[in-house]
């Protein structure tokens, strides 16, 4: 695998368009939406089955590794489940379906990438827009939904007051989904307890970090490390798992000491190293025989 840049946020839509139209048998190409600055949102669909397992990238803007990877990701399960439907593990993608937004904060994404907003806005609380992890309003995505752990960020601010976040929340409204999966940077580690649910949901949530761990060489996070201040609760996974009690992973790509801005050089390492993890979640889900979508 041999990576040349990191994606802008046209190309990767772009290369998403080419994708849906190489691969239309088994894939779907979904406008999902705009982002504040009005750029296009897609999700791209891969696999015939009816059970979807979520995949999100970018949902802060620095952390610019993983939406290409995912770019490159989605073409190697195309290309594999071309030529090999029947053998494992692409067969899973006979019955399950795997719903990628490898961008979800693309404004946010440019100004880290670039340096600044479309609208010409100053950027904020941040001394380098190579720091800069919100949307174009300065919204923190990933503290943005309505769950247990949400707390305010400033007196502004408000559950899905990003329309980004609101985006999202369809997408899982919307699908028939096994479980949701959010890769961030950094750290390496895999993000798996849930205060705000029993012992029995925490323990098959384990259980995936072990089998993901297996794959990837993560670090597994230890209860204390899911909510480390007051303000670090409201994010996607959490909401996730509070709303439908499915299972909801964060992975953490790319070492801890990386810095932003994030070098190309982590992508080959990152693909590598994640390039199976959304196929061995379906396979722990398969194997536990856990049941689709409780919509709600």
């Amino acid at each position: 695998m041999f990576f040349h840049s990191i994606l802008s946020s046209s190309q990767i839509v772009q290369q998403l368009k080419q994708l849906a139209i190489q691969f239309p048998d088994f894939t779907q190409l979904r406008f999902e939406g705009l982002s504040e600055e009005e750029r296009s949102i897609y999700s791209l669909t891969l696999g015939r089955g009816n059970k979807t397992l979520i995949c999100t990238g970018g949902v802060h803007g620095r952390e610019s590794i993983n939406p290409t990877v995912l770019v490159e990701m989605i073409k190697v399960y195309c290309d594999n489940y071309t030529t090999s439907p029947q053998q494992y593990p692409w067969n899973y993608l006979q019955t399950y379906k795997i719903l990628f937004i490898p961008l979800l904060n693309p404004d946010g994404y440019e100004i880290a990438l670039r340096g600044r907003s479309d609208s010409g806005a100053e950027i904020k609380n941040q001394p380098l827009a190579r720091e800069w992890k919100y949307n174009a309003r300065g919204v923190d995505i990933n503290r943005n939904f309505p769950c247990q752990s949400y707390r305010k960020q400033d007196s502004s601010d408000r559950p899905f007051s990003a329309v980004e976040s609101r985006i999202l929340a369809n997408i899982f409204q919307r699908e028939a989904s096994i479980g949701y999966i959010d890769f961030h940077s950094r750290g390496q580690e895999i993000f798996w307890y849930r205060a705000a649910l029993d012992a029995a949901y925490n323990e098959r949530q384990k259980k995936i970090a072990e089998a993901l761990e297996s794959v990837c060489h993560y670090r597994i996070g230890t209860p204390q490390d899911e909510q480390t201040d007051a303000y670090s609760g409201g994010n996607t996974v959490q909401y996730y798992s509070e709303q439908y009690r499915l299972p909801a992973i964060t992975m953490e790509t790319v070492p801890e000491e990386a810095e932003f801005p994030l070098s190309p050089h982590w992508l080959e390492i990152t693909y590598e190293e994640i390039q199976k993890i959304p196929l061995c979640f379906i396979d722990c889900i398969h194997t536990s025989d856990i049941s689709g979508n409780q919509k709600g």
